[in-house]
């Protein structure tokens, strides 16, 4: 029983610790663990409530509408209103149940994941503009820990707004739709700090001279954005104004085979200039253009 309470101690640490490394909860509850079945059981008297294998069945628990089904059941769970975070632990799992927890977490949340193992401890991180989750398995124990923060989200649509841009300039020739929008990192202007999608055209309907077009179409709008706000214009990966994609190619000292661009433009988000790397192109092997944001820093 002194072993359930330590584990079960450990999931009350969640609700103070909402940007901790979870894998340093795991070793404090792992020793606290072995020195409750190590030391002076003082009898071992089961109390009411605290039956040995109880779990919570997870029709029972009150999370967010759409929220995936991870398991059948739970060990531990517990919410904390304060900190809108949702804690979850199982004390007996393996790592394929755990990595496929957090892999439907991540399909659920659109997100990318990121992670470290440290020994027999793995972590993993996904944040974004619909969840902030990090989670850690013990493989030594078995014991899985779940922390979630569950937002509205941000579409496509309400990103590029934000910039002061909108789907109609990133539609090239022979459009049919954009796909895997994803957003990750740490919140810059309400936003997360990176944003990525792709964009399909006709099977068949690619052509260098389009993608060219596209590639200095996106150029001048976001030059045009960042002399909004302030800046000379957008820039190539070495600081260098481009005004065309004519432009981007001379400083660059060639043409890729594949018309793509990168470097930077200013941007307004809450009212406040942030410098933002963007990257767009073709990309021959998906046959679809992709485009992507990287939100660097505050400018005063």
């Amino acid at each position: 029983m002194k072993k359930l309470l330590a584990l079960l101690l450990a999931s009350v640490m969640l609700l103070s610790m909402t940007a901790c490394d979870l894998s340093t909860i795991l070793e404090l509850a792992m020793d606290a663990a072995e020195n409750a079945d190590t030391g002076d059981s003082g009898g071992d008297e089961t109390q009411p409530g605290e039956e040995q294998g109880d779990t919570t069945s997870w029709d029972s628990l009150d999370l967010p509408n759409g929220f995936p089904r991870l398991a059948e059941s739970v060990d531990t769970f517990r919410f904390d209103e304060e900190t809108q975070m949702y804690n979850f632990t199982w004390n007996s799992t393996d790592y394929a149940t755990a990595e496929t927890m957090i892999n439907t977490m991540n399909d659920w949340s659109n997100g990318r994941i990121t992670g470290a193992v440290k020994g027999k401890i793995t972590n993993w991180k996904i944040q974004n503009d619909r969840i902030n989750l990090t989670a850690s398995f013990d493989e030594s124990s078995g014991m899985l820990m779940i922390m979630t923060q569950v937002f509205g989200g941000t579409d496509l649509t309400a990103y590029l707004a934000a910039h002061t841009l909108t789907e109609e300039d990133f539609k090239p020739a022979n459009f049919t739709e954009f796909s895997n929008f994803i957003t990750s990192g740490e919140k810059f202007g309400g936003l997360t700090q990176v944003c990525a999608f792709e964009i399909s055209i006709k099977d068949g309907t690619y052509k260098k001279e389009d993608a060219a077009a596209w590639c200095d179409t996106i150029l001048k709008r976001l030059g045009e954005i960042s002399t909004a706000n302030g800046a000379k214009g957008v820039t190539n990966m070495a600081s260098e104004t481009v005004v065309s994609y004519a432009d981007y190619v001379a400083k660059e000292g060639k043409e890729p085979e594949h018309p793509n661009i990168g470097g930077y433009f200013l941007a307004k988000l809450d009212g406040n200039n942030y410098s933002v790397q963007y990257m767009a192109g073709y990309n021959a092997e998906t046959g679809t253009y992709r485009v992507q944001f990287q939100t660097m820093k505050r400018i005063y």
